[in-house]
């Protein structure tokens, strides 16, 4: 699958006279929206043209990755469109509309990240020829979690005792086994098991589910990414397991050890009990080595309870054709969540008020990850022989919800994000809806910062080698110290849809699907932030009439209580004075 990627000029008209993407800069962290077709190409003649005239509209090549994602990114394909009736419309629809008419942002971005792979990221090796093979069965792990939260507030999915700890605690476990001697040893191909870290956005994984040409999409839409620079594409088949980091802000003690539980469907684990519990038992001994913290699984009736709906993987993994081990990491073991802010505008504190040492018990956690997914990929199953240093889950958490302002932003971030972050009053968003503002900051484009900065290696100099001196790898364009800096990385940016208005990139724009003369046809198109910004203040001016409203005729209701019995007493007092008789 190819896009077909045209910028028009204001007649409509493709215009060749003009560079659509001069600057080629923030192509990793922002999704854009335009419409994707299937392209035939069996002898890769149509591929070839995109490419001569990719070189002759930008001005960076297209192995650049700042200016390849358009090109390398893997979408999925429509066969026609229809537009989009924008947010506004979207309760005038009557009522008989088909239940398959739906409108839905697409927006976030999944960040995956090869702890282990090859030896092919050496960068200062010689380049090495991408191949199709060479990755055998069940040798792949992904470790994942989401990324976003939901809100019915603009930008207030805060997330701060949800999401934000599973992203801080898998940010730190990957900077820290990159560092490790094993993995390096891995990188020299004496070791075939590999890890993938994944940060996924569940609404990508919702659409692709939706999607029937893939049923076994994370990998499908991963493997040509990765295989673009490790030599070895991921397929169905490699996967030997999932890891899924659920809630984990809130754990409780048990016998003086915060407790943690392994998580698995039933009927998956039925069909997978020799893979999934040898993850059981890695897990478990990584924990009693530790001593600090308690992983352990649910009873034996609690095992039988689905997994919390947040886990989404879970709806993709039942529909694949081959069964795949996924394990669930989660501070509770049965219904409800322990967060009572979940998902919810008021779930901005960390650390929460009955757990002041919450960044000691991330930390503890995490280094049990470390050491459990330590031994799994090294050849004997050895522990860790050191414990994580910096960032610790705490550092990433400060910066993401009480110091914005934090040293780990201001070292990796461009200094005009890092101004706007210390404007803000409240902790970075994590859900998905578009911003009222222009200046548009998530936990996604955060994360693929970071996880660049720690995991990446920064060039010798500035800028990114010349094309015939880079090989198979992965370079981004980023910051170091207020300054620009290339760094040679093991991350891949999953971005489906690019829009470029005014020579500027644009917010993530609203999907509405339906089936139409037996095709799945689509339309994407951005919602205006003056529309936005006057739905809103409808909404709050509507919100307010209501409650006078309300409080009129609560007041109206009272006194009509009060009166009745007044009015009695009144009646039969005057009843009495006529029927008083002195003496």
């Amino acid at each position: 699958m190819l896009t077909v990627v045209c910028a028009y000029n204001v007649t409509k008209q493709c215009d060749l006279d003009i560079q659509w993407n001069p600057a080629g800069t923030d192509y990793a962290y922002i999704d854009w929206p335009f419409p994707v077709v299937l392209v035939a190409d069996a002898n890769n003649t149509i591929r070839a043209s995109m490419y001569e005239c990719f070189f002759m509209l930008n001005k960076e090549p297209y192995d650049d990755t700042r200016c390849s994602i358009e090109i390398y990114n893997p979408m999925s394909a429509v066969g026609s469109s229809e537009t989009c009736f924008r947010r506004q419309y979207l309760m005038t629809l009557h009522i008989s509309e088909s239940s398959g008419v739906f409108c839905d942002e697409l927006t976030g971005l999944n960040i995956i990240l090869s702890a282990t792979d090859s030896a092919n990221h050496s960068w200062n090796s010689s380049a090495v020829n991408i191949g199709t093979s060479g990755r055998s069965e069940n040798s792949s792990v992904f470790i994942l979690t989401r990324m976003d939260s939901r809100s019915i507030f603009e930008r207030s999915g805060f997330s701060s005792q949800g999401v934000l700890p599973s992203i801080a605690v898998l940010i730190s476990v990957a900077a820290h086994l990159m560092k490790q001697k094993a993995f390096e040893e891995i990188l020299h191909n004496t070791v075939s098991r590999s890890i993938l870290i994944h940060f996924y956005s569940m609404n990508y994984i919702l659409c692709l589910t939706n999607n029937t040409m893939v049923v076994s999409s994370i990998v499908l839409h991963c493997s040509g990414n990765i295989a673009r620079y490790t030599g070895r594409p991921v397929m169905w088949n490699n996967l030997y397991a999932v890891v899924e980091l659920g809630e984990i802000g809130l754990s409780q003690k048990h016998n003086n050890l915060h407790t943690f539980y392994m998580l698995t469907d039933s009927k998956t684990y039925n069909l997978t009990r020799d893979f999934t519990d040898n993850i059981f038992h890695q897990l478990t001994a990584a924990s009693e080595a530790s001593r600090t913290v308690d992983l352990q699984r649910p009873s034996d009736k609690l095992q039988e309870l689905p997994l919390p709906p947040t886990s989404s993987m879970q709806t993709l993994l039942q529909t694949s054709g081959r069964p795949l081990s996924h394990v669930v990491l989660s501070d509770h073991d049965r219904p409800p969540f322990r967060n009572k802010h979940f998902e919810s505008f008021m779930d901005t504190k960390w650390p929460p008020t009955d757990n002041p040492t919450a960044d000691i018990t991330l930390l503890n956690f995490a280094n049990t990850l470390a050491d459990a997914l330590h031994r799994i990929v090294s050849a004997n199953h050895t522990s860790i022989p050191s414990s994580i240093t910096y960032p610790k889950p705490g550092d990433i958490m400060e910066c993401f919800v009480n110091n914005l302002g934090c040293d780990l932003f201001k070292m990796y971030l461009s200094p005009v994000d890092y101004r706007y972050l210390q404007m803000l009053n409240t902790p970075v968003p994590t859900q998905t809806y578009l911003p009222l503002g222009r200046h548009e900051i998530k936990v996604s484009h955060l994360v693929s910062i970071l996880l660049m900065g720690l995991t990446g290696e920064r060039t010798l100099t500035p800028t990114c080698p010349p094309i015939n001196e880079r090989g198979p790898y992965t370079y981004w364009m980023g910051h170091f110290n207020s300054s620009e800096q290339c760094y040679f990385t093991r991350m891949d940016i999953m971005s489906r849809f690019l829009l470029m208005e005014n020579e500027k990139l644009r917010a993530p724009a609203w999907m509405r699907s339906r089936e139409h003369s037996g095709r799945f046809v689509r339309w994407y198109r951005g919602a205006s932030p003056t529309v936005d910004g006057s739905s809103i203040a409808l909404g709050v001016f509507l919100m307010t009439v209501t409650f006078l409203i309300a409080l009129y005729i609560k007041e109206t209701i009272t006194k009509a209580i009060i009166q009745v019995p007044v009015q009695m007493e009144i009646s039969y007092a005057s009843e009495g004075e006529n029927h008083f008789i002195p003496t």
